[in-house]
């Protein structure tokens, strides 16, 4: 703590260089004038209640610009740490009604996956459901790159084939699926 003392006429000198410190602030606030007050406010409450610290004789202003820059640098770095404010509601806006479609359509293809042989059904879980790379099955299964990925695109096609000839049928989960989207659609 500085034990100088403080001049009587503190609050006069500071009132002489608030023109120069409002042009600082106005510059470190960039044209945001409510930024520019906010910094000057601040700046001039940290002189008040720092004024024992100021050494009688010296620089009243690069003092008072000090304070103005650690002021702004302080603002910064809060800014930075707070979350950009969203408004009302917007939580609402990025849920979605429940969705009994998708959970059919997961069904049929579940059901007809287990139409697949097994070989198929194996490939297409590895990679679909456990998310295995195409490199880690190939050496689990002792065979070439290229051939995990040829089983994996004939599977793929099995599984369609099997997929579409089951929507073909009106009786079928998937025909109830489709006429549901189009039910869907034409409400929305």
């Amino acid at each position: 703590m500085n034990l100088h003392l403080v001049s009587p006429s503190f609050s006069l000198d500071l009132m002489t260089e608030l023109a120069q410190l409002r042009r600082s602030a106005r510059r470190r606030a960039f044209g945001h004038e409510d930024l520019a007050d906010d910094l000057m406010q601040e700046t001039l409450i940290r002189a008040r209640a720092h004024r024992d610290r100021f050494a009688e004789g010296t620089n009243l202003g690069a003092w008072l610009h000090t304070i103005l820059r650690n002021t702004h640098i302080s603002h910064i770095r809060k800014a930075s740490r707070e979350q950009v404010g969203l408004d009302e509601g917007w939580e609402d806006r990025l849920s979605c009604p429940a969705n009994q479609i998708d959970h059919l359509a997961l069904a049929e293809v579940a059901a007809a996956m287990e139409l697949l042989p097994a070989a198929d059904r194996d490939i297409l879980h590895a990679l679909g459901v456990e998310g295995r790379p195409h490199e880690e099955i190939a050496l689990a299964d002792g065979c070439a790159l290229g051939t995990v990925r040829s089983r994996l695109s004939r599977a793929r096609g099995r599984l369609r084939d099997v997929l579409e000839n089951a929507n073909r049928a009106p009786a079928g989960i998937l025909g109830r699926i489709a006429a549901g989207r189009s039910a869907h659609r034409l409400a929305c």
